[in-house]
Parts: structure tokens; C-alpha cells; sequence
């Protein structure tokens, strides 16, 4: 329920997002929508010290692998690069192949590290809880969908419907909001039938989502069929979906490798939003026109689709809905 909560907050802000960036867009330009996060974190300092209690750290921590961040860090840099150049330096250029190279070297050499460090970054070991992995594993596949689908669709409706930015936003913000009034009573529901069956019915929302969007989105304007009953579906998708997600993961973790678990699924989930927005991107490429755009924007929604597929069947057949007991 706490965890809900949390998702209903979260989704509260992804609804406001879109409007808010779009009217700061329109008073100040583009830049604006960056700087905007300078007085937003300068408020969560100040206000983090004065609310958050202080936990002492945890056995062991004093030496940290921090070899291990730029590692990490880059090899996922690199993959997205090569991604999202792939059309414009060509698949087959050294630039490109040398990109997927330097990724998968340096996310392997990360893995062999933390496998190997005595006070590893990320305990590969967490893997080992079922349902740890199995939670990661869908959140990939998530989050892979929703951002693949949310970040590139405004680009879409101004190019071909025409509409400006500030319709745009205020067009995409009911598919978030509706995810702010179904996370509180998704976590009311897991307290007593656990995560699997609110994850499927996750997964099976978004895929009918995208589905709609394949079947309906057309060159004319037509916002209640093409955008608003689509994006009420992922809506409900995203509401029993990122607070879910992250309560079935953390459910079995050790109350002593709760911050370490924490940081790894946030660092999973992380590289496959950036992931699925590079893929996203390198599927839409640069359209000649409308009805190109239309096509290519289809068959990143398909990928949309599987994904979410995927998110359905692998918490429905892996998943375990039991806890394990922990020491």
C-alpha cells in the first residue's frame, strides 16, 4: 500500500510533466525545461536533511567499488549510442560496431567485478531471490514499452496532426493521470493477493493500449479514439505497473541489502528506459512525411506491444507469489 502510494505520486508528476514542460516551453523556450530542475533540487536538499531520518550505514560498506560506476555507466552509454546513430552512421560502420563493442566489453567487465569485488557495487547474488530477478526481468520489458511509447508521441502529434506544444501536453496527461487514481487501490490489492495478478493484468492493459494506438491513430484528429481511450489503458498499465514492479521486486530482499537491491532495480529500470527510448528512436528514424511517420511510429508500437506481452507472461509464469522467508 505504502509502495502505491508512492506510484500514485509518482504518476501524479508524469501528468503534470508533459502540461508543465509545455507551458514552460511556450514562455521560455526549450532550455527552460532543464533549468527547471535546478530549484527543484535545491528544494529536495534542504528539505531532505530537515525531514529524512538519518540511517547509519550498513556492516561493510566503508569500501565501495567505484570502479565499478564509470563501467557500468559507459557500457550503457555506448550501447545507447550505437542505437541511436545506427541509421545515421550506418549499422555497419566501424563507429557503430565499435559502439556495441566497447558497451558489451564494459558492462561484462562490470559484471565479472562485481562478481569477484569483496564490497561489489551490486551483490550479483541478489539474483538469486526468484523474485528479485523475475520482477527485474518484467521491468525491463516495462519500462522498455512505456517510454519507448511516451517520450517520442509528442513529437508524432505535432508533426502530423499540427498541434502545438501546449495542446500536445495537456492531449497526453489523462494516460499518466489515470495511473495516479489506480496505484493507491493496486497496493491495497497486493496486501492481500500479492503482486502477480495486479502484473498481469499489467501487462495485458499496456499491450491493449498500444494496440489501439496501432489500430486507431490516424492522419485526421479523432483525440477520444486515436489518444485518450488508448492512453487510458496504458494509464492503468503504468498504475499497477512502476509501484508494483518495485514492491515485487524488493519483497524477499534482506533488510540489510535493502539499499543495495533498491539501487539495483532503479539502475535496471533506468538503462532500459534509456534503451527502449534509443530503440523507439532508431525505429521512427527521420520520416519524409506523414503517412511515413504513421508506419514507422506503428512498428515501434508494436515492439511496444510485445514488451508488454512479455511483462504479462513472464510475472504470470515465473513469478512466485509465495515469499520466501529471510533471516
Amino acid at each position: 500500500m505504502a509502495i502505491g502510494i508512492w506510484g500514485a505520486a509518482g504518476a501524479l508528476a508524469a501528468a503534470a510533466g508533459p502540461t508543465l514542460g509545455a507551458l514552460l516551453v511556450e514562455a521560455f523556450g526549450w532550455r527552460a525545461v532543464f533549468l527547471i530542475n535546478i530549484p527543484v533540487i535545491g528544494v529536495a536538499l534542504v528539505l531532505g536533511r530537515r525531514w529524512l531520518p538519518y540511517t547509519p550505514p550498513s556492516p561493510g560498506t566503508d569500501d565501495v567499488d567505484l570502479v565499478s560506476v564509470p563501467l557500468a555507466g559507459v557500457g550503457v552509454g555506448a550501447l545507447v549510442l550505437g542505437i541511436v546513430q545506427g541509421e545515421t552512421w550506418g549499422w555497419a560502420s566501424a563507429a557503430v560496431i565499435g559502439s556495441f563493442a566497447l558497451g558489451l566489453v564494459l558492462v561484462a567487465a562490470f559484471a565479472v567485478r562485481s562478481s569477484r569485488h569483496p564490497a561489489p557495487l551490486f551483490d550479483l547474488e541478489l539474483y538469486r531471490l526468484r523474485s528479485y530477478s523475475v520482477a527485474n526481468i518484467a521491468s525491463v520489458f516495462f519500462a522498455f514499452a512505456f517510454f519507448g511509447w511516451l517520450v517520442p508521441l509528442p513529437t508524432l502529434i505535432q508533426s502530423v496532426w499540427g498541434w502545438s506544444v501546449l495542446t500536445t501536453g495537456f492531449a497526453i496527461a489523462p494516460g499518466p493521470l489515470m495511473a495516479f487514481f489506480v496505484a493507491p487501490p493496486a497496493g491495497r490489492m497486493a496486501d492481500r493477493i500479492g503482486n502477480r495478478l495486479i502484473l498481469t493484468v499489467c501487462g495485458s492493459s499496456g499491450a491493449i493500449g498500444m494496440g489501439l494506438f496501432i489500430i486507431n491513430f490516424g492522419a485526421e484528429p479523432q483525440y477520444l479514439s486515436d489518444i485518450l481511450l488508448p492512453s487510458l489503458f496504458v494509464g492503468v498499465a503504468a498504475g499497477t505497473g512502476f509501484s508494483q514492479l518495485v514492491g515485487a521486486a524488493m519483497r524477499d530482499v534482506p533488510p540489510h541489502q535493502y539499499a543495495m537491491g533498491g539501487a539495483g532495480r532503479t539502475t535496471a529500470f533506468q538503462m532500459a528506459i534509456a534503451l527502449g527510448i534509443a530503440v523507439a528512436v532508431a525505429i521512427i528514424g527521420r520520416p519524409a512525411g506523414p503517412a511515413e511517420a504513421l508506419a514507422a511510429y506503428e512498428d515501434s508500437w508494436m515492439v511496444g506491444v510485445a514488451a508488454y506481452v512479455a511483462v504479462a507472461v513472464i510475472v504470470a509464469a515465473f513469478y512466485p507469489n509465495k515469499p520466501v522467508a529471510t533471516a
